[in-house]
């Protein structure tokens, strides 16, 4: 397993995995991995649904009101920044992936860096991946172009969506803290 400072110092590597990975055709793994949907923006909207149900269900376990409106409210904002950034989610394709990228779950081998611990995996929107990647070694985004330059399928719309997940999952740290 690497360590976070290996992690970082082959980062090209991990990106050039991703590539690979990101390159699998879907038709050929969907039937091992949960898709929820056709394209990003429909992935996206199930995020939103599920946390819904979450807030609902933290509301109901602490039966106060205040923590579910606050709850509520970001999730109403997170609905309006999805709208904002529709165009770049609608009929986006959805790639397989691995959707815990961290320097535990990637192996060093005689062949390259190897990716463990599927349990996450799926067919998802290659944005969320990015995000869940970047987190780890560019906490404020500023350097992301240059952490992706070799990732094959960039362009201003998967930073865009990008951002999305960045600004989505801000808004719920608190959940998850």
């Amino acid at each position: 397993r690497l360590s976070l400072e290996d992690f970082t110092s082959r980062f090209h590597e991990v990106v050039n995995l991703l590539n690979d990975i990101h390159s699998t055709p879907t038709q050929d793994v969907g039937k091992y991995f949960f898709g929820p949907s056709s394209d990003a923006y429909k992935y996206a909207q199930s995020i939103l649904r599920y946390v819904e149900s979450q807030v609902e269900k933290l509301q109901t376990f602490l039966g106060d009101e205040s923590i579910g409106g606050i709850l509520k409210s970001r999730l109403r904002m997170a609905e309006e920044k999805m709208s904002e950034a529709e165009s770049s989610f609608k009929k986006k394709k959805l790639y397989l992936t691995h959707l815990s990228i961290h320097p535990a779950n990637i192996i060093s081998t005689k062949q390259g860096l190897r990716l463990i611990d599927w349990q996450r995996g799926g067919i998802a929107d290659n944005a969320l991946e990015l995000y869940f990647l970047l987190r780890k070694v560019d906490d404020d985004f500023r350097r992301q172009k240059e952490y992706l330059k070799d990732y094959k399928y960039l362009d201003e719309e998967v930073l865009e969506r990008v951002a999305y997940y960045r600004d989505f999952f801000q808004l719920f740290d608190v959940v998850w803290a």
